[in-house]
C-alpha cells in the first residue's frame, strides 16, 4: 500500500523576462486568485504520495510543460502560458473581452496541470497503460475535470483545451516526423477531447 508521505506542492519561480507572469498565475490569471494552490490542495486530499513531488512554473527558455522522472517534479513553463495567452487573445479579445481570455487561458493551463499530474502518477504507481502514455493522462485529465469540478467549469476546463489543439492544428504537422512524436496530431486530440466533454455531458457540449 502507498503510504502518504508526501504532498504535490506549487512553486512559482521569480522571472525576468516574465516578471508578471509570477504573480498573474498566483492571482490565477485574474480569474480565481489562488486557483492552483486550491486545485493541488485538492488533489493532496484525494491521493497519497510517497514523497513530496513539486510543481514548477518556471522560465524554460522553451514553450513546454513536462514531468520529470528522475528528478520527480512537474514543470509548466511561463512560454507555455504565454502562448496559450496569446492564441486566446487572438481568438476572444475582440468578441469576448479580456476577462473570458484570461478564463480560457487558466482553463487549458488547468487541463495542462492535470495532463502533467497523470505522468506523475503512471511513473510513481508504476501503473500499468493501454496506448499511448499522452493519450491516457489526455483522458485523466478530462475525466478529473468532467467529474469532479463545480458546475461546468469542468466542461469549460476540456472544451478550451480541445480549442487550443484545434487552433494549433497545421498542415505542418501531416510530415512524417510528427506520426512517430510520443502526441497524437493536434486535431487527434481536440477530437478526443471533444469526445469526452460530449459523451460525459451532451446536454452543455
Amino acid at each position: 500500500k502507498i503510504q502518504d508521505n508526501g504532498d504535490f506542492y506549487i512553486v512559482y519561480v521569480p522571472s525576468d523576462n516574465y516578471s508578471d507572469y509570477e504573480a498573474w498565475v498566483k492571482d490565477g490569471m485574474s480569474v480565481s486568485p489562488g486557483y492552483f494552490d486550491r486545485t493541488v490542495d485538492w488533489i493532496n486530499e484525494v491521493l497519497r504520495l510517497p514523497y513530496d513531488v513539486p510543481i514548477f512554473f518556471y522560465e524554460c527558455g522553451m514553450t513546454n510543460a513536462y514531468y520529470d522522472p528522475n528528478a520527480k517534479e512537474i514543470v509548466i513553463c511561463y512560454e507555455l502560458v504565454e502562448d496559450y495567452y496569446s492564441k486566446n487573445y487572438w481568438a476572444y479579445n475582440e468578441s469576448a473581452g479580456i476577462e473570458n481570455v484570461n478564463y480560457y487561458t487558466l482553463n487549458v493551463v488547468d487541463y495542462v496541470l492535470f495532463h502533467e499530474v497523470g505522468h506523475a502518477l503512471v511513473d510513481i504507481y508504476d501503473l500499468p497503460i493501454t496506448g499511448l502514455e499522452e493519450d491516457v493522462v489526455d483522458q485523466f485529465s478530462a475525466y478529473i475535470n468532467a467529474e469532479f469540478s463545480v458546475g461546468t467549469e469542468g466542461q469549460d476546463v476540456i472544451r478550451s483545451a480541445a480549442f487550443i489543439y484545434e487552433i494549433s492544428h497545421t498542415e505542418d504537422e501531416l510530415q512524417a516526423s510528427y506520426f512517430a512524436d510520443t502526441h497524437s496530431l493536434s486535431l487527434q486530440r481536440f477530437y478526443n477531447l471533444a469526445c469526452w466533454a460530449y459523451g460525459s455531458d451532451p446536454i452543455y457540449n
